[in-house]
């Protein structure tokens, strides 16, 4: 069978829902089954991620019975980021994975030892991100899908995704933050090089301050750093959960919202509550 008549099914894990996305593929893709689906949060002793991996078997059927390939989106909660300069001295991708692990266990401690690290594969000579998971979350996923009709074609950090879903708004020089619930993410460019990368927890109801907190700090290190006083970069946010309007934009700092625009027959997707999962 053609890959292009192949169904795809888009899946997102969050520590406290699955959500799912199955379209029929062809030259129109369509939403043939959606759903958002609860689930507990993780007991003493569970990997934050342990429920959502549950109730991803448990709903698996609700995905449907025919064949499709499958692209899995994780929540920022269960994925670790660490911005990687480039070494020339290196002699080759063992060295280099050697030293992005390295960098992961001076941040993180000896729990990086037992994370899949996976590391950009963006061009030039500026830093790279890379990404890490803990190696027993995709080893469950690859297993819980193997056992179905649907073929797993990758595994995707969210803020990877969204990247990548809008890099195309993005300058020379922007920061690009993403936004889900309890978690934000950001993303900082100069001359179309990864700069920083960092996440923070945020709560539900204050969001916009927490938000507007982390800007004022970024664009205090921007400045300090930058001798040729050029203005801080545009910031686009996409925060598709949240209400856009809370947002406080100034013209000092130009603050963008993102508002995803998708096919007509995609529409009910575009935004939230499956936002995460049509990422990319």
């Amino acid at each position: 069978m053609s890959l292009l008549w192949r169904d795809q099914v888009r899946i997102a894990l969050c520590p406290d829902r699955v959500i799912f996305v199955r379209l029929s593929q062809g030259f129109r893709p369509r939403v043939v089954a959606k759903g958002v689906i609860t689930c507990e949060s993780a007991a003493p002793g569970e990997q934050p991620w342990q429920p959502a991996l549950e109730t991803l078997k448990r709903v698996l059927p609700d995905c449907g019975q025919a064949r499709a390939d499958t692209v899995v989106i994780l929540s920022n909660h269960f994925v670790r980021y660490a911005l990687i300069p480039r070494c020339e001295q290196l002699s080759g991708e063992e060295e280099e994975m050697a030293l992005v692990r390295h960098s992961f266990t001076k941040i993180y401690g000896a729990a990086a030892e037992a994370w899949e690290i996976r590391l950009s594969e963006d061009g030039g000579n500026g830093p790279r991100v890379a990404s890490a998971v803990d190696q027993r979350l995709v080893e469950s996923l690859r297993e819980v899908l193997a056992s179905s009709v649907m073929k797993l074609r990758s595994i995707q950090p969210y803020l990877m995704a969204a990247f990548n879903q809008w890099r195309g708004r993005l300058g020379r020089e922007a920061g690009f933050v993403l936004v889900e619930p309890g978690r934000l993410c950001l993303a900082l460019l100069r001359d179309r090089q990864w700069r920083a990368v960092r996440t923070a927890r945020i709560s539900l109801a204050a969001w916009p301050l927490e938000l507007a907190l982390v800007l004022d700090r970024e664009r205090y290190l921007w400045a300090s750093g930058d001798s040729s006083s050029e203005p801080a970069p545009a910031i686009l946010v996409y925060a598709p959960e949240h209400v856009a309007s809370d947002v406080k934009q100034e013209e000092s700092s130009p603050i963008r919202v993102l508002q995803a625009s998708a096919d007509v027959c995609l529409a009910d997707v575009a935004e939230a509550p499956f936002a995460m999962a049509m990422a990319g």
